[in-house]
């Protein structure tokens, strides 16, 4: 159960080939502003480009495994994405102190989660 609560956080932090092909990260993106005091600390982010028509494995540099069947994608509209390029943003906060010191926190209503993980 905690490796799919831990699997799950990560992809919340996602943006959204065959098999491991054409999947190597690239340089990262800026996920906050200037004056962000976590800026100096937040998890670095891995680019990944996928096709919209192909099943696709990802594996982050710290073992996070991401599945993305062909179709599961979708546009503003809503319409399936059968074909093209999908840019993927993965950062993997997989420890207590990466995730404090990327501002990651849980909330329900408002108010902190309680959980046995992220």
């Amino acid at each position: 159960m905690k490796t799919i609560t831990c699997v799950l956080s990560v992809l919340l932090l996602a943006v959204f080939s065959q098999c491991r092909r054409n999947t190597e990260p690239s340089s990262a993106t800026v996920k906050h502003s200037p004056d962000d005091p976590f800026a100096n600390t937040i998890v670095p982010s891995q680019i990944f480009s996928v096709q919209a028509d192909r099943d696709t494995v990802l594996e982050g540099s710290q073992g996070t495994v991401l599945v993305f069947p062909k179709g599961c994608f979708q546009n503003a509209s809503g319409q399936v994405l059968d074909r093209g390029e999908v840019k993927i943003e993965l950062a993997e906060a997989l420890t207590l102190d990466q995730m404090l010191l990327s501002n990651l926190t849980t909330t329900a209503d408002g108010k902190p989660l309680e959980t046995d993980g992220m």
